[in-house]
């Protein structure tokens, strides 16, 4: 007589649970992985205005086609969405070189910034400059999106004020944008 030892087998539910945990072990594996990887605008780096952007630049509305050194802001409103790389946690200083277009009627040009729903600076600019702002942290976005906003109500058409034919509604020719820590800027 031969006497047969029976192994349970696992119960489906038991097969399940521990594929979930394998699964759950492979995805906090890939998803520390990515957070190394930067997929967002670091602070410190430069965009360059004018070429093809970086993926984090996103939904720009209001501005004109790259130019070769810059792009122009169209109309009194602009804006743009910048995808961090972190969160920041403490006020940091955004640079902006811009040109603005300036009339012979108006001498400068007016320029508001806004950052998250917030006016963080106000220029009368007449001239290409570095423009500066103090974002503070309480801007900070939670979903890392950085919402831009420039506000032009002094943009006017070339076609109105010299002999252009060049009709668009001009604000400023924005050449770089860059963030960095406040502490650091000093």
């Amino acid at each position: 007589m031969t006497i047969q030892h029976k192994t349970q087998s696992p119960t489906a539910k038991e097969l399940l649970d521990s594929v979930d945990r394998e699964i759950a072990k492979d995805d906090a594996r890939r998803l520390a992985e990515l957070e190394e990887i930067s997929i967002g605008y670091r602070l410190g780096d430069v965009v360059e205005f004018g070429g093809e952007l970086p993926l984090f630049v996103r939904k720009m509305n209001g501005f004109s086609q790259p130019e070769g050194t810059h792009q122009w802001s169209l109309g009194v409103s602009s804006s743009m969405e910048l995808i961090l790389d972190q969160p920041f946690q403490d006020p940091v200083l955004l640079a902006a070189k811009f040109a603005p277009f300036v009339s012979p009627v108006k001498k400068c040009q007016s320029v508001s910034l806004g950052v998250n729903g917030a006016l963080v600076a106000s220029w009368d600019a007449n001239q290409e400059d570095d423009y500066y702002a103090i974002v503070p942290a309480t801007r900070n976005p939670i979903d890392r999106s950085l919402h831009i906003h420039l506000y032009t109500p002094d943009a006017a058409k070339p076609s109105d004020v010299f002999d252009s034919q060049d009709g668009r509604c001009l604000g400023v020719a924005l050449c770089q944008l860059s963030i960095r820590n406040l502490s650091e800027a000093v």
